[in-house]
């Protein structure tokens, strides 16, 4: 790594870009309207740390993340399964059919 490189871990990621960055943008540039913020899977962004700050301080990721299940759960439930092997061909094939838009 060179002299002015910075390994980004998920405190930096949080107290660097999100808290100074994301949040202030996303103020000034949606206001009040709902808005979609997607991340890759890089270790900083999926770290458990940064999951947890993200659903204490960008509400939409768990009204979203709830719906799903809970669509899920209706469609993939409606019927009882006799093995765990059911219920998971049951919840990937109602996961298939969901819509780009939901999802």
């Amino acid at each position: 790594m060179g002299r002015n490189q910075v390994k980004i871990n998920q405190q930096i990621y949080r107290d660097k870009v999100l808290i100074p960055g994301l949040i202030p943008w996303a103020r000034n540039t949606f206001g009040s309207e709902r808005w979609t913020f997607q991340q890759d899977s890089t270790p900083s962004h999926r770290a458990i740390g940064t999951q947890n700050w993200l659903k204490a301080n960008v509400p939409v990721l768990i009204d979203r993340d709830f719906c799903i299940w809970g669509i899920l759960q209706a469609k993939a439930c409606a019927t009882k399964h006799t093995s765990v092997e059911a219920l998971k061909d049951s919840l990937t094939r109602e996961w298939n059919c969901l819509s780009d838009d939901l999802v």
